[in-house]
């Protein structure tokens, strides 16, 4: 049926304030006028969906699927608006991405961020990133090569999980203070 998505695709930005129905009470919901490839702006080759009133810009998908190599910065400029960048979960998933690096100003990354991306084989992770969220590259079985932060203090849960490539991520940072189970 069209316009039927699972419960975790919602999210603030897609739905842009749409209502939404439960069907069936399964793990799916019907949003009236729901386009998974709606987005807000293009910015170099990156779509964004804008919630205005926080200047928040979420990485969104878009009219062509991201591949190779890409630069997520910490802030976008769009209409005189300065909005501050965050990645949606699930962004990367079944993508053809090969590499990753994120601005060093950025200040978070979500769970699942690159989750099954399974194409992803290196990541520059932003140098004063402090927390690694769970499941954030759970299963991205071609990631070789990741930077750890010198700042970061803690490795969530699964975080690295099943990322079979990933021969070594290198000394861990002597600010690290928790480490996830089935990192």
């Amino acid at each position: 049926e069209k316009n039927v998505i699972n419960k975790d695709q919602v999210t603030s930005a897609n739905t842009k304030g749409w209502e939404v129905h439960d069907q069936h009470g399964d793990n799916s919901v019907k949003i009236e006028g729901y386009d998974p490839k709606t987005y807000d702006a293009k910015i170099d080759g990156i779509y964004y969906n804008l919630i205005t009133k926080a200047e928040i810009a979420e990485v969104a998908t878009g009219d062509e699927a991201y591949s190779g190599e890409l630069y997520i910065p910490a802030t976008i400029e769009f209409e005189g608006v300065t909005y501050t960048v965050q990645l949606e979960p699930y962004l990367f998933r079944y993508s053809d991405v090969t590499k990753v690096t994120l601005s060093d100003d950025m200040k978070t990354i979500c769970e699942h961020a690159f989750d099954e991306a399974d194409h992803l084989t290196e990541v520059k992770l932003p140098e004063h990133l402090e927390f690694i969220p769970d499941y954030t590259f759970y299963k991205c079985r071609q990631l070789s090569k990741v930077s750890l932060p010198s700042d970061l203090k803690e490795i969530g849960e699964s975080a690295f999980e099943y990322c079979i490539s990933l021969n070594s991520i290198g000394k861990l940072p002597d600010t690290m203070t928790s480490l996830g189970e089935r990192v």
